[in-house]
């Protein structure tokens, strides 16, 4: 003990005496306490006071200076090892045997590795079989928690908002184009040339073809003023005729004025509804 880590806190003629004590061990010190022992007489609350507003951070700076990344570590997890540090010295750095878990906790505390620390802790039980093994678990539980709290207090990661998607562009489906099927009209043919009214040429000229001394009158006055017409009849009843004289008796029993006239007939039928067709087919 120093002057100056009792001072305002017990009288000066109490630290003088202690003062005394620095270095003593062994038989020495407990002779040298049996002599003294009731010279000196701290209450519990001054050494309460002494040892948090004195001791501790005198403590608390060693181990910091001892090991890196104490920084980090959770209040529990740091007591710990000021737990222990206080007990066995900041002897991190020695090469005995008996203090190769103190050099392993420096390792870990180097990597950052904590969660490694507190099975180096209980490992240190070895040495003892007293109260001081057990003070080496509670130690470790302690750092254990001091974790366990860290974790279970940490913030939410902050995660990086998403980029604003631009909403997608509707989608218009043009309809295809219009098919324009252009189909020509179909010419309208000239009446003396339709099928139609060839067919009822036909038929006149087969009727002709029995009457036509007692029709020539009517049929020329009708068509005198188409005259490609007349012609075309002319043509037609002439052919009847030749089949009628090539025929011969036999045409004339076939070819009979009632077959001739219902042929006729069905021509002109045939012929006027043709007729009724707008482009005359």
């Amino acid at each position: 003990m120093r002057l100056r880590d009792g001072a305002g806190i017990i009288s000066n003629e109490q630290i003088e005496k202690l003062v005394a004590a620095i270095g003593l061990q062994g038989n020495e010190a407990a002779s040298w306490v049996r002599r003294n022992k009731n010279t000196v007489t701290i209450p519990w609350d001054q050494a309460i006071v002494q040892f948090k507003t004195r001791e501790m951070p005198k403590w608390i700076a060693r181990l910091e200076a001892a090991l890196p990344n104490t920084d980090k570590l959770p209040p529990d997890s740091k007591g710990a090892l000021l737990s222990v540090a206080y007990n066995r010295g900041c002897s991190f750095n020695l090469s005995s045997p008996r203090f190769a878990e103190m050099r392993a906790i420096k390792r870990h505390m180097i990597a950052g590795d904590f969660d490694a620390i507190p099975g180096e802790i209980r490992s240190m039980s070895r040495l003892w079989t007293s109260g001081v093994a057990k003070r080496r678990h509670n130690e470790a539980r302690l750092f254990e928690r001091g974790l366990a709290a860290a974790i279970e207090t940490a913030p939410p990661a902050a995660t990086t908002p998403l980029l604003q998607q631009p909403a997608p562009l509707p989608v218009v489906v043009a309809p295809p184009p219009a098919v324009v099927v252009s189909i020509p009209p179909t010419p309208e043919r000239p009446l003396a040339g339709s099928k139609s009214f060839r067919a009822l040429l036909s038929s006149a000229a087969l009727m002709l073809g029995q009457y036509w001394e007692s029709a020539t009158g009517w049929f020329g006055h009708l068509f005198s003023n188409i005259p490609s017409i007349q012609t075309d009849v002319e043509t037609q009843i002439s052919a009847v005729k030749s089949l009628q004289a090539l025929l011969g008796e036999a045409g004339q029993r076939i070819i009979t004025p009632g077959a001739m006239t219902a042929l006729s007939i069905s021509l002109l039928l045939y012929a006027v509804y043709r007729l009724t067709i707008p482009r005359g087919a």
